[in-house]
């Protein structure tokens, strides 16, 4: 018959705090992406670039987006 593993608190306390700081990266990058996504819809959306380093960002997405439209199939 084999014995159970005993381990220690310290072992608890460790795999503890490595998952509370995985979702708090986590967290942390998704808070992130979020902003970032905002920030794009709200640039290509309402053109508003003074937050953007860029200073002719909207026209370079109007001409990509030009570009698309003239490649895609009808």
């Amino acid at each position: 018959m084999k014995k159970h593993q005993i381990k220690s608190g310290w072992y608890y306390i460790f795999w503890g705090i490595m998952a509370a700081s995985v979702v708090a990266g986590q967290l942390y990058v998704g808070k992130g992406y979020r902003q970032l996504s905002n920030s794009m819809e709200k640039i290509i959306l309402e053109g508003d670039t003074k937050d953007c380093q860029i200073s002719n960002w909207r026209l370079l997405v109007e001409r990509e987006l030009d570009n698309l439209k003239r490649q895609a199939p009808r």
